[in-house]
């Protein structure tokens, strides 16, 4: 089994309706802790843009979406969620994580290394289906860009979350 395994695009730059297929949620989310951390920049701070998501077969508890909805980071199982308190600025890089905590049954979303909102007592995500780097429920893109995509298979702590933003953004990442 898996404990400390962590997938990362270093040098991913993710802009407007490029999409691709990620994996499964069954292999890397389902009935598990993960934690998902990137740099956004948007474009605009309207409707839902994706960082990572399903196209479909949703239903409560199995519709995994990790989106900025009307400008603030959504950590979704569907109809399980979690809205961040704080929005995202348009034109500007931010450091947003998304962490599930299997074993404690907690939501967490981080902005720049500060939590953004918490939600106890949520169950697992169910399901095995197609995940997307770039889309959710076919159709809802990012506006914006993305850069250093990871995906660990832990609950992240804040620390560990804030030390992360810490790294920054390097000027010559961004192209």
């Amino acid at each position: 089994t898996c404990c400390e395994a962590k997938n990362t695009w270093a040098g991913l730059i993710l802009r407007n309706d490029h999409v691709w297929r990620f994996g499964s949620t069954g292999e890397l989310f389902a009935g598990r802790s993960f934690t998902v951390e990137t740099w956004v920049k948007l474009n605009s701070i309207g409707g839902d843009q994706s960082i990572l998501g399903q196209k479909d077969s949703f239903g409560t508890g199995r519709g995994l979406h990790l989106i900025i909805r009307g400008g603030r980071p959504h950590l979704g199982f569907y109809s399980h969620d979690l809205h961040g308190t704080r929005s995202l600025e348009p034109h500007r890089w931010t450091h947003v994580a998304f962490v599930y905590d299997a074993e404690a049954r907690e939501m967490r979303i981080f902005l720049d290394g500060a939590p953004a909102g918490v939600r106890a007592n949520m169950q697992p995500l169910q399901g095995n289906t197609g995940v997307y780097v770039g889309t959710w429920s076919s159709g809802r893109f990012l506006n914006g860009a993305m850069l250093r995509l990871s995906v660990w298979s832990v609950a992240r702590s804040a620390a560990e979350v804030e030390e992360a933003f810490n790294l920054r953004v390097a000027p010559t990442e961004i192209r």
